[in-house]
């Protein structure tokens, strides 16, 4: 597992380098001027969609499975492997602007700070998962009977449509808290939202949708065989 971190980071080493000097200058800032949550929130969205649909469609080409294949690994521990990297670098991203937030703020913050960045964690995983079983969807259809071959091909823009809506719509909706929200619906909503039970069950259903994606992404025949994208 390991030689496939080292060989992961290293072919994303440019992209590491960028991400986390500018995720640096972020937490500076608000750690020494303070009140950039929203900002800073902002830029990790844009810089997760970014190079988060950048690893997805390398995952998808001949370069990328090439550079895999030299390592000896089941498919099964590679599935698990592809969320290494969201999981662990998104837990960094909005832990430093958590930290930021209490070196700003003299760690004077209540629980409702806590689920604000919580939700931002799930409605990622949520994103995540829709986007790679939306692309996960679209490969098992190789080999299969013309039915299934069409529940899985219309099940994946279901799964794209709910990833863009739980994804970057919940996280842009939740940036703002609910007094600052247009109209009683949008504020009791964000209310709730922003409330512990609901933060619980964003977090959980994007933690289910990463275990549906693992698990389809296992019923494959070889991601050396499924490169769908030119080189």
């Amino acid at each position: 597992m390991w030689k496939l971190i080292n060989a992961d980071s290293e072919y994303y080493r440019l992209i590491n380098i960028f991400q986390f000097s500018a995720v640096f200058i972020f937490f500076l800032s608000n750690s020494i001027w303070g009140s950039m949550e929203e900002i800073f929130a902002l830029f990790l969205l844009v810089l997760g969609i970014v190079i988060g649909s950048k690893v997805n469609t390398d995952s998808m080409k001949t370069k990328r499975i090439r550079l895999l294949s030299g390592l000896p690994l089941p498919i099964g521990k590679l599935s698990l492997f592809r969320y290494y990297g969201l999981v662990v670098g998104w837990l960094i991203l909005m832990g430093s602007l958590f930290l930021s937030s209490l070196i700003s703020r003299r760690g004077d913050h209540g629980l409702y700070y806590l689920w604000w960045v919580l939700i931002k964690i799930g409605s990622m995983f949520i994103f995540a998962g829709c986007m790679n079983l939306t692309s996960n969807l679209y490969l098992c259809t190789k080999d299969k009977s013309l039915p299934r071959a069409l529940t899985l091909l219309i099940g994946a823009p279901v799964f794209f449509i709910a990833g863009i809506i739980g994804g970057p719509g919940l996280y842009l909706f939740t940036i703002n808290g609910p007094d600052k929200q247009n109209g009683q619906f949008a504020a009791a909503l964000s209310k709730m939202l922003l409330s512990s039970p609901g933060t619980l069950c964003i977090l959980l259903i994007g933690l289910a949708l990463l275990a549906l994606d693992i698990y389809v992404y296992k019923q494959r025949r070889s991601y050396l065989e499924e490169s769908i994208l030119p080189t």
